[in-house]
């Protein structure tokens, strides 16, 4: 690794000795002269001159480059830039030293690099070390190529998954860890819905269920994946069925108010209804002109509107008894005046 040159101050000088950047030199007359090779310029030395910022720059690269680390952290600390400080970082890294690159990410405040390189610091093996970081790096292939050749597989797979690369992941859970393939799966379903491509995501939430018992919030949260997917791509029937075997209210209320933007009225007013929205669960049965749904409904609603809905509905139809209790529930008392003279 190209440093630096210093130029002898003498010609056909002779070397003698070189420690710490001070080199001796025997003249042809027979004196010893001594010179500072211009690579160590990056030395610490409180009785020398002002420097600039690009000599500030220069000595912290020198530092790292040297692996005087003290040094280098001295320049960083003087410079106290972001850039800097992460050429820095990235050096230590380049070069394991987990140690130093600890002591530098914590100095500028990255917690999260800090807890990585804690997690590693102790192992051994370099080539693991080497596939740790060049996961830290963002060179997934590299990485991948390193964990298996030091045969640790599962690494990898935990990568791929952690970073989203699900089909990835699949590839070396079919080759190393066959168990593993159900939770993949639905890891990449999830990651299909949330883009939109909900078709493909029904048929990752499908492989993902196990019918295991242990497995039972997992198979939960693909079946509550599948009720919604269905839904989207148009299967009302399958993700109905779905949804309102499912414990809970969350994934019924999500569901219906799916239907809800579809217009399919009856399997949202059901679905409503079991989650105990019942203002939504109200308005669906109006649509479908359910009364007998309704009245059932109405003494849980609170919402004048809902009411006023009703009572509008009912006084079309001709039922003008139902629409004045409904008026008057709605407090709209001339509308239901109006009926009363009118009865």
């Amino acid at each position: 690794m190209f440093v630096g040159t210093t130029r002898l101050p003498i010609f056909g000088s002779v070397p003698l000795l070189l420690n710490a950047g001070l080199l001796l030199l025997l003249d042809s007359s027979g004196k010893i002269v001594q010179t500072k090779l211009e690579t160590y310029g990056f030395l610490n030395d409180s009785g020398e001159q002002e420097y600039t910022l690009d000599d500030a720059i220069d000595r912290l690269s020198k530092a790292i480059l040297m692996k005087r680390y003290d040094d280098a952290m001295f320049w960083a600390k003087q410079l106290n830039d972001s850039q800097e400080w992460n050429k820095f970082a990235t050096a230590l890294l380049y070069s394991l030293n987990i140690d130093y690159a600890i002591k530098v990410f914590r100095e500028i405040g990255h917690p999260g690099m800090v807890m990585a390189l804690e997690e590693i610091k102790h192992v051994e093996d370099k080539s693991l070390v080497s596939a740790h970081f060049a996961a830290l790096f963002g060179d997934y292939d590299l990485a991948q190529e390193l964990f298996l050749k030091c045969g640790c597989p599962l690494e990898a797979l935990n990568m791929r998954r952690d970073c989203m690369q699900f089909e990835a992941a699949m590839t070396l859970a079919k080759a190393y860890d066959l168990e593993q393939i159900p939770y993949i799966s639905a890891a990449h379903a999830e990651q299909l819905e949330f883009t939109g491509d909900s078709s493909a995501a029904v048929k990752f939430y499908e492989q993902g269920i196990t019918k295991k018992e242990k497995d039972l919030h997992h198979d939960q949260r693909c079946f509550t994946g599948l009720a919604r997917c269905y839904i989207k791509v148009g299967d009302i029937k399958k993700g109905s069925t779905i949804a309102l075997r499912l414990p809970g209210k969350e994934i019924k209320e999500e569901c219906a108010k799916l239907l809800e933007g579809l217009k399919q009225w009856p399997e949202a007013a059901e679905l409503f209804e079991k989650a105990e929205c019942w203002d939504n669960a109200a308005i669906a049965y109006i649509k479908m002109k359910n009364w007998v749904k309704v009245s059932e409904i109405l003494p849980n609603v609170n919402t004048p509107k809902i009411h006023s809905m009703y009572a509008k509905a009912r006084e079309h139809e001709g039922r003008f008894k139902e629409a004045c209790a409904a008026y008057m529930r709605a407090g709209e008392w001339e509308n239901a005046i109006r009926r009363i003279i009118k009865i």
